[in-house]
């Protein structure tokens, strides 16, 4: 090969990898930025989160010493920031909103949107996990990290009652 080919060829292997590296590197901030808007909210709550997860403009966490669940989302344009506390919190559990699509012969359950629902004496506080107008069509990691977050609800919450 001459030089004029290894460089041609080197150019285009190059357009076609840039892509991705700029990509990758956006996600990464979108990420950060999420987290940073987390720990931001719960430091100025007095919380301190020792394990989170983020997903599609949202991120949730649990601060251990309070055994609290702050959640902050930005899914609607307007960002969401809210805690609850476990210890007044009688169950949790996962609320889902879907209709069937189709006729008939051929039709199809739609997912509209889902939330963590905290149910408490005070009522009930909401953690909206994904919702199709919030611009992301179809919900990816986001019901298993609903369910992943009220399995560690409802553990703390039957470890707070056995512990009366």
């Amino acid at each position: 090969m001459d030089l004029g080919n290894i460089l041609l060829w080197s150019i285009i292997a190059l357009l076609c990898v840039v892509p991705f590296i700029v990509l990758s590197n956006i996600a990464k901030k979108k990420k950060q930025q999420d987290l940073k808007a987390l720990l931001d909210f719960a430091a100025n709550n007095h919380f301190s989160i020792s394990q989170h997860d983020l997903w599609f403009k949202s991120a949730i966490g649990l601060d251990e010493a309070k055994q609290a669940i702050v959640f902050v989302s930005n899914l609607r344009g307007t960002p969401v920031a809210q805690w609850v506390l476990l210890e007044e919190v009688q169950k949790c559990q996962i609320n889902e909103t879907s209709r069937m699509v189709g006729g008939q012969d051929q039709s199809s359950k739609v997912i509209d949107k889902f939330e963590l629902v905290f149910t408490s004496n005070k009522g009930n506080t909401s953690f909206e996990f994904f919702n199709v107008n919030s611009g992301n069509l179809t919900p990816t990691i986001e019901y298993q990290l609903a369910e992943k977050w009220c399995r560690i609800a409802n553990e703390r919450i039957a470890s707070k009652a056995q512990a009366k």
